[in-house]
C-alpha cells in the first residue's frame, strides 16, 4: 500500500489513500476512527479507485477549530472532492461518515451515484442521546482520553459478543490513544447538533444502500427499517449476528453487498 497523500486545504489539511483505478469509491470512516477502519475492504482498488481520508481531527488530518458543527467535514471533504477532481462517486460513510457524507450531499450536491449508509442512518439525535454526548464530553474534560477509548471501542461490538472481539477492542484503543480531547469533543458536539437528513435521502436521485447490523445498539435495525422508506431506488441488507462494527465482525458479507452495488450501479448506467 501507498503512503498516505495529503490535501491541505483553507482550514486545514485532510490525510488520505488513493488506491487503484476506475470508477470512483469514496470511504469515509466513523466517529474515533480513521482510513484503517476499511482495511477489509481494499480488495476493492483492484477494479476501482478508492478514495479513503481521515476526517479532520482523525488519523493524519489537522483538528479543526471552534464548537463542533457536521459541515466542518462536509467543506473538508468537498475540497478533497474538487482538488481530485472526482466524479461519479460511490460514496461509502460508516456511522459518523455517513452524517458528513449526508450533510455533503445537502451542502454541495457532489456527483454521487450512489450512497451506501453503513451502520448509521439520517436521523437527528434524540434528546437522550444529545444527553449521552454531553455527558461523554465532561468525561472527557473531567478525565481526560486515556480511560475513554477501551469502553467506547466495546460498546461499539453487541453486548453479548464482545468477548470474542477482546483483542480487537484492545487494538482499537490502542490504535486511537493519539487523537485528541479536542478532536473528541468536536465530533460529539457536531453530531449532536446535526440537522435530520431524511429529505437528502428523498431528493437523492441515485441508488442508496442501507447496511443495517441486527445487533447493532448505536444505528439500531428500527431506525435501518425506518430510513429505507426515503429512498428512490434502495437496497437494504440486515446483516444477522452483527452490531455496528461489520468491517471487522462480517466483513466478507459486507463487501460482497458492496460489489452487489457497484454492479447494479453499472447495470443501470446501461
Amino acid at each position: 500500500m501507498s503512503d498516505p497523500k495529503i490535501h491541505t486545504y483553507a482550514d486545514g489539511s485532510i490525510s488520505y489513500w488513493d488506491l487503484g483505478t476506475g470508477p470512483c469509491i469514496l470511504m469515509v470512516h466513523g466517529f474515533c476512527e480513521d482510513k484503517s477502519m476499511f482495511e477489509s475492504f481494499l480488495g476493492l482498488s483492484k477494479k476501482n479507485r478508492l478514495i479513503i481520508p481521515d476526517l479532520p481531527g482523525f488519523g493524519g488530518s489537522s483538528i479543526p477549530l471552534g464548537k463542533g458543527q457536521m459541515k466542518t467535514y462536509a467543506q473538508a471533504l468537498h475540497s478533497l472532492i474538487q482538488a481530485l477532481d472526482l466524479k461519479d462517486i460511490h460514496f461509502i460513510g460508516h456511522s459518523m461518515g455517513a452524517y458528513a457524507g449526508l450533510e455533503l450531499l445537502d451542502s454541495y450536491k457532489p456527483s454521487f451515484k450512489t450512497f451506501s449508509i453503513f451502520h448509521s442512518h439520517p436521523f437527528a439525535d434524540s434528546v437522550a442521546i444529545r444527553k449521552k454526548r454531553q455527558k461523554s464530553i465532561d468525561f472527557i474534560h473531567k478525565h481526560g482520553t486515556s480511560a475513554f477509548f477501551k469502553p467506547f471501542f466495546a460498546n461499539l461490538f453487541p453486548s453479548s459478543k464482545q468477548s470474542l472481539f477482546t483483542e480487537k477492542i484492545e487494538a482499537l484503543a490502542e490504535a486511537s490513544r493519539d487523537i485528541s480531547a479536542a478532536a473528541i469533543i468536536y465530533a460529539q458536539e457536531a453530531m449532536a447538533d446535526r440537522r435530520d437528513h431524511s429529505k437528502t435521502l428523498e431528493q437523492f436521485g441515485g441508488i442508496t444502500q442501507y447496511i443495517v447490523g441486527q445487533l447493532d445498539e448505536i444505528a439500531p435495525a428500527d431506525l435501518g427499517l425506518q430510513q429505507i422508506l426515503l429512498s428512490k431506488v434502495g437496497l437494504f441488507h440486515l446483516i444477522e449476528d452483527c452490531g455496528h462494527m461489520g468491517q471487522w465482525e462480517k466483513p466478507a458479507i459486507i463487501l460482497k453487498h458492496f460489489q452487489e452495488l457497484l454492479k447494479i450501479s453499472e447495470t443501470l448506467k446501461r
